[in-house]
C-alpha cells in the first residue's frame, strides 16, 4: 500500500505500507525541535486531538523531543474532543500556564479556531505551532494577520515558495486541474509517481 497520507501509527510500523508523508508524529518532533532549538521557546506546551490509536504516536513524539533537547513541557493535554469548536478553555490554560508556544495538532478548521480564540485573548507574545494539514493557502487567508507568530510544518519542499523547482510539475498538474495547492496535494501526486515507479 502506497498511500499518499498516512495518519495511524500502524502506517509508519508496517512493512506493507510505505506512506508518501512523514506523517503527524514525526511532524509534532520536528516542529517542537524547531520552536525549542531554532526559536529559542522555553515554555512550549502541547495540545492533542487523540483519535483511535493516535495518542502512543503523539506521546513518542514528545519523548522523542524531550531526549533529543533535554527539555519538557510546560503543559501537555491530551484530552480535546475531536468535536471541539471553541476552543477558548485551552487558550486560557495555556495563558495560565504561561505558555510561549503551543502545540496543536488539529486540522485546518480547528486551527483556525484556535488562532481566533488566540486573537480574542490578545496572546499576541505566544507562538502558535500547527502540523501540515494547516500549511495551506485557504487557512493563511482565513487566519489573515493574527498578531502573533504562527508556523506549520510543510512535509515537503515548500509550495509558497514558486521559484522552487522541486514543485514545478506538481503545481503545474494541480493548477491545470483545479486542484487546491496544500502538503496533502504533494502527498497524493508523490504517492501516485512512487506507484507508477514501482509498476514500471
Amino acid at each position: 500500500s502506497i498511500p499518499g497520507v498516512g495518519v495511524d501509527p500502524g502506517c509508519f510500523g508496517s512493512a506493507s505500507i510505505a506512506t508518501a508523508n512523514t506523517g503527524p508524529f514525526l511532524g509534532t518532533q520536528v516542529i517542537l525541535q524547531y520552536a525549542s532549538e531554532q526559536l529559542h521557546l522555553h515554555h512550549l506546551c502541547s495540545f492533542f486531538i487523540v483519535i483511535a490509536g493516535t495518542g502512543r504516536g503523539y506521546q513518542k513524539a514528545v519523548s522523542d523531543w524531550s531526549a533529543s533537547t533535554g527539555k519538557k513541557l510546560t503543559l501537555e493535554n491530551a484530552n480535546v474532543p475531536s468535536t471541539a469548536t471553541d476552543f477558548t478553555p485551552y487558550v486560557l490554560a495555556a495563558k495560565q500556564a504561561g505558555c510561549d508556544g503551543i502545540m496543536v495538532n488539529g486540522v485546518q478548521p480547528q486551527m483556525v479556531a484556535w488562532a481566533k480564540a488566540m486573537q480574542a485573548q490578545g496572546m499576541t507574545n505566544t507562538t502558535l505551532l500547527a502540523l501540515s494539514s494547516t500549511y495551506t493557502t485557504q487557512a493563511a487567508s482565513a487566519i489573515g494577520n493574527p498578531g502573533f507568530p504562527m508556523y506549520a510544518a510543510s512535509e515537503f519542499a515548500p509550495y509558497t515558495d514558486a521559484s522552487n523547482t522541486a514543485n514545478t510539475a506538481w503545481r503545474s498538474l494541480m493548477t491545470a486541474n483545479k486542484i487546491p495547492l496544500t502538503s496533502f496535494a504533494q502527498c497524493g501526486y508523490l504517492a501516485a509517481e512512487y506507484l507508477v515507479q514501482v509498476l514500471k
